[in-house]
């Protein structure tokens, strides 16, 4: 095996690696969102909807995460990383097989180059509708789609498989790396904010001998000695593999011109007459500063969420308002919607506490029902009872503080709230 060729390989490598990184990430609950359920999983932590802004502020954190590392090392991610590329390039593979199949003569060959294409579309169908169910397991807890191996997947799976199926045989065999040029955004990111002398590849024309291998090796379809600023170069390398191959082959002859790669990656300026900046320039500093500002509100919101919530809605205020209930003894009486969410994976039983807010101090009131139990990923919504201490001389509105308490009597969660008197 040429030298050259370990290069292709670690790459190949890299892209595996990627995708079952990919396929695992929704398996550990590192992160997913449960459409179903309506509630989304980052690092192993339990959100409802109203939490959305940690997602936000993930998706923010990973964007620019890619512009400070593609500052410096250009669209390494999309070429070493990148499922598309990976994709577009199994899909290259086939339209060679393809055209070969139908300028071949020789009946013989031709059957040959059949049963291979034929060979890659068993291949390739599996392997696609993997990747769709992968990428459901993001929408879909990975246990729930485990139980459609024997109680049958839902509709909306085969109807959304179809589909993605042909609009993945499109991508395979005609969008290919168009997509790469002018359609995928985070290409766009990392091209604007790769800076002059980026890790990219660079030409040395003193041992090129014009074979233009590399331009035939290139799936963007570019001129590898020939480049700018504006070309979408994705640091595949496969130019610089293919040029190694033949240098190594003529050195093995003894032929001096044209041994050595005159393709290589080097932290090169591009446009010459642009200045040089450090690895590590202002700009990549002004991008770490906004991803630690990002991991910053990410760690801190995932740190301080014990998770659980409680929400306190008065029923029908104006109604209370105007003639609130009262006990045997006269004491004012007002009923309220309670919900208690519990996000952790355990059974949880709470108590709710009442106090009054009033300037002489917190007084209490008194709650029925006053204990619940919750269950694990899960909302308890009730009526709740609350009486006044004491009979109220003056009708208006006193401000309550509602208190939520866990089974060791710690507070979780406190919220204000309404008590109507009207005498």
């Amino acid at each position: 095996m040429y030298k050259s060729m370990m290069t292709r390989r670690l790459r190949r490598c890299t892209q595996v690696l990627f995708l079952i990184a990919l396929v695992l990430i929704p398996v550990f609950d590192l992160f997913r969102m449960d459409l179903g359920e309506g509630y989304f999983v980052l690092f192993r932590q339990y959100f409802f909807v109203n939490q959305l802004y940690l997602v936000v502020v993930a998706f923010a954190l990973s964007v620019v995460m890619l512009a400070m590392f593609a500052r410096s090392f250009g669209r390494l991610f999309c070429g070493w990383l990148c499922f598309q590329t990976t994709w577009s390039e199994f899909g290259g593979t086939l339209v060679n097989v393809i055209n070969k199949f139908k300028k071949e003569k020789i009946t013989g060959k031709k059957a040959k180059l059949l049963t291979n294409l034929l060979f890659r579309f068993l291949v390739v169908i599996p392997v696609m509708w993997a990747f769709y169910a992968m990428l459901v397991s993001y929408f879909v807890a990975p246990s729930t789609m485990w139980g459609w191996l024997t109680k049958g997947a839902p509709v909306w799976f085969w109807v959304l498989g179809i589909k993605f199926s042909v609009f993945g045989l499109l991508d395979l065999l005609v969008i290919r790396h168009s997509f790469c040029h002018s359609i995928c955004p985070y290409g766009m990111l990392q091209k604007w904010a790769q800076k002059n002398n980026a890790l990219r590849i660079t030409f040395d024309p003193d041992q090129c001998i014009d074979c233009r291998l590399c331009e035939k090796a290139c799936p963007m379809k570019l001129a590898p000695r020939q480049l700018t600023r504006t070309d979408s170069c994705i640091s595949c390398m496969e130019c610089v593999v293919a040029c190694g191959v033949k240098a190594e082959k003529l050195a093995a002859k003894g032929v001096a011109k044209g041994s050595v790669n005159s393709l290589s990656m080097n932290f090169t300026p591009i446009e010459k007459d642009k200045p040089s900046t450090r690895l590590f320039d202002g700009m990549s500093g002004i991008f770490a500063g906004i991803c630690a500002s990002l991991a910053l509100v990410m760690a801190y919101g995932i740190a301080t969420d014990n998770g659980v919530e409680l929400s306190v809605t008065p029923l029908n205020p104006g109604a209370v308002a105007a003639a609130s209930g009262s006990t045997a003894s006269g004491n004012p009486v007002n009923e309220y919607n309670i919900k208690i969410t519990n996000r952790t994976k355990e059974y949880q039983e709470f108590t709710l506490i009442v106090e009054s807010m009033d300037q002489t101090g917190p007084m209490p009131y008194p709650i029925t029902p006053s204990k619940f139990l919750v269950g694990p990923i899960n909302r308890h919504e009730e009526k709740v009872t609350v009486q006044s201490p004491e009979t109220a001389a003056d009708s208006g509105r006193r401000m309550i503080l509602i208190r939520l308490l866990d089974e060791e009597g710690r507070e979780l969660e406190k919220t204000k709230s309404v008590f109507y008197v009207n005498q």
